[in-house]
């Protein structure tokens, strides 16, 4: 469901056999894709946390599972969410996508970011509330 291939524009034509490798999914990957994000967009600490509690959360009560190619669509929306819901002025998606270009050259296609947003709060049920003790 949250695979890239249903978000991102193609970076190649399909007559092309070569793709770009898409980095797994390790510690060290995520956390400095998360750190990237954080920097260009001027996200505080809270918004990092919030992020990682939203993906633990949608890991732990849904079937979904951390792949190579779900891994930077689940942070990318962990992170907008998380934005949203911490911070008082937060960036627009258009803002989001354009960080997402410069940082990890991802190119999001037209409304792939709301559709990405919007699949990852019906997996949570909408419970984006953390309490003290979780966070």
């Amino acid at each position: 469901e949250f695979h890239e291939d249903h978000f991102l524009r193609r970076r190649f034509c399909s007559c092309c056999p070569f793709r770009s490798r898409i980095p797994s999914p390790s510690k060290e990957t995520i956390l400095d894709f998360l750190n990237k994000i954080a920097e260009s967009l001027y996200f505080c600490k809270q918004v990092v946390v919030l992020c990682a509690i939203y993906i633990e959360r949608l890991l732990s009560r849904t079937d979904t599972v951390l792949t190579t190619g779900n891994w930077r669509s689940l942070v990318t929306a962990g992170m907008l969410i998380a934005s949203k819901v911490w911070e008082d002025i937060h960036p627009w998606n258009a803002d989001f996508e354009e960080c997402l270009v410069e940082i990890a050259g991802i190119r999001y296609r037209n409304g792939a970011l709301y559709r990405l947003e919007s699949l990852f709060l019906e997996k949570l049920q909408w419970r984006v509330f953390v309490d003290g003790e979780i966070y």
